[in-house]
């Protein structure tokens, strides 16, 4: 993935304005395929749909991604859709695989969720770092 591809982000409660079945999608995804295509067709190569605790579901060309979400102590959620989404744009400018940026993405988001506040509760890039070192980020990626 290069830093020009078209992305489509969403949390999932907002999932039906793109023309996707919200509750399919909480339900695993793979059944949304024609519906995740029709919307590829229109622009984006990779959508993702954020799931709040339940991680995030990607598709590209085809193909789904899912990710977990990390367990953290929830302060505030205020920031963190923000966060996933600045995560997985570093990640894609970065050209890293998508698996690694998914679960970047998920790290800022929970990062972000452990703090009060939005903007000033993201995570640094050496915070981000340590997070993903620690032995509760082993299996995400």
């Amino acid at each position: 993935i290069s830093s020009t591809v078209p992305v489509a982000v969403t949390p999932i409660d907002e999932a039906d304005d793109l023309g996707l079945d919200g509750s399919g999608i909480a339900e695993g995804g793979t059944g949304e395929a024609a519906r995740f295509e029709a919307l590829s067709a229109q622009g984006p190569e990779l959508i993702v749909v954020t799931l709040g605790e339940q991680g995030a579901l990607a598709y590209r060309r085809g193909r789904w991604f899912r990710q977990a979400a990390f367990p953290v102590a929830v302060v505030d959620t205020i920031g963190a859709g923000d966060a996933f989404a600045a995560g997985l744009s570093e990640g894609l400018l970065r050209e890293r695989p998508i698996e690694e940026c998914l679960c970047r993405a998920a790290a800022c988001g929970a990062l972000t969720a452990c703090r009060l506040g939005a903007f000033d509760a993201f995570p640094t890039a050496e915070a981000l770092d340590a997070f993903l070192a620690a032995p509760h980020a082993a299996g995400h990626l």
